[in-house]
């Protein structure tokens, strides 16, 4: 994979090591949060790691967060196979090499892309 095609908003699977306490690891997509300068020149990525395992409130096993983004599979353009949450209270740095093939992405000016955002926010304490 090229760095030109790392852009935020896309969204890869991604090979994430497992380190030390309760991060997410595995393989899993991850949706690139940091901008496209970042993104061209930089050796890692800021990306925030997504989960089938969809909130209580839908019939799943992850607890319903203000951090969390619920993502239907019917979402036009993410390529997920299943209902997904973006999870913004798990946002990381990676290293562009653990970045594997990209499945979709969600445009940086749309509502959902919002509602990340929003998330986010709230997860660094500026919402």
């Amino acid at each position: 994979m090229t760095k030109t095609q790392i852009k935020r908003g896309k969204i890869f699977f991604a090979d994430i090591p497992k380190t030390v306490g309760s991060t997410y690891f595995g393989k899993r997509p991850v949706l690139i949060l940091s901008n496209n300068l970042n993104n061209k020149f930089a050796k890692t990525v800021t990306a925030i790691p997504c989960t089938s395992r969809t909130g209580i409130s839908r019939g799943g096993k992850k607890k319903d967060l203000p951090t969390h983004v619920y993502i239907p599979q019917e979402q036009e353009g993410t390529g997920f196979a299943r209902d997904t949450i973006v999870m913004c209270e798990n946002i990381c740095n990676y290293s562009v090499d653990i970045l594997e093939e990209c499945i979709g992405k969600i445009d940086e000016n749309s509502e959902l892309m919002r509602e990340i955002e929003n998330a986010v926010r709230i997860q660094i304490g500026i919402g």
